[in-house]
């Protein structure tokens, strides 16, 4: 490319995605601030509508927009339906629905000077972005544009997507659920208050059993990917799940299953 607008900030090693995410926080100068995945696309004209509602409708201070989900082949595999008002985005979060992507946000500067950076507990294993929606909610205005402008690559191997090697990964949005519930409740939540011994006993109840086991952790995260409709995927990691433990019979059976249904 030739635009000078456009800078490169390298890293010189490898931060991971919350990290590097923070440290361009750090250099925004602008008035505005989008994201855009290097796995994902945007409609060409997704940003320049979203400044648009912006600037036409003053109260509202991040706006979003719906996500066409896109396989590794190309295809489209199936659009979201967010909810589009702000108010009801905000309530359906006591009923743990997150209807929105932070991926596809476009927000004022404001906001970050306010909610501030990702917040660190959540290096490596994701759900950083939602944790921090639920800290903007609190304080501002967000809209859903309700029309597709983001084009989500379905990729295995991403952040999100490979759980497979880290256990806590599976539980990261249980956390940002448990957060949210103390927002909604107290105005505040453990992590806030730097209470992250509190936050970090939750992950342990959760993800412990499967930290000590990695056949009994492949085994349930099988059954995600089976009932997500990935089923070879399931059918691999069982697999794995079998190599470990070969004489753990349910291990078998739930194998059959897959196979006789995928």
């Amino acid at each position: 490319y030739t635009d000078p607008r456009i800078k490169r900030y390298p890293n010189t090693k490898n931060l991971g995605y919350l990290k590097t995410s923070n440290k361009l926080f750090n250099l925004c100068t602008g008035s505005y601030i989008a994201f855009q995945d290097a796995d994902d696309y945007s409609d060409l004209n997704r940003i320049q509508t979203q400044y648009n509602y912006l600037v036409a409708h003053p109260t509202v201070d991040v706006v979003g927009c719906n996500l066409s989900f896109i396989t590794t082949t190309g295809k489209d595999a199936y659009c979201s339906l967010y909810t589009r008002n702000g108010i009801k985005i905000k309530d359906e979060i006591s009923d743990q629905q997150f209807n929105f992507s932070p991926n596809t946000f476009l927000l004022k500067q404001k906001v970050l000077h306010t909610i501030g950076l990702y917040n660190e507990y959540f290096d490596r294993i994701g759900a950083e972005d939602y944790y921090w929606t639920v800290l903007i909610l609190q304080k501002f205005t967000l809209v859903n544009i309700p029309v597709a402008m983001y084009y989500y690559r379905l990729n295995p191997e991403s952040i999100t997507g490979n759980l497979s090697d880290n256990p806590r990964k599976l539980y990261a949005s249980a956390i940002v659920q448990h957060l949210a519930k103390q927002q909604i409740a107290n105005g505040t939540d453990d992590l806030a208050e730097n209470k992250t011994a509190a936050v970090e006993a939750i992950m342990q109840q959760l993800a412990g059993p499967f930290l000590k086991d990695k056949s009994a952790f492949l085994h349930r995260l099988s059954k995600r990917y089976f009932y997500e409709g990935k089923s070879a995927q399931a059918i691999y990691t069982l697999k794995r799940a079998i190599k470990l433990k070969p004489y753990k019979i349910a291990l078998y059976r739930d194998w059959l299953y897959f196979l006789r249904n995928k």
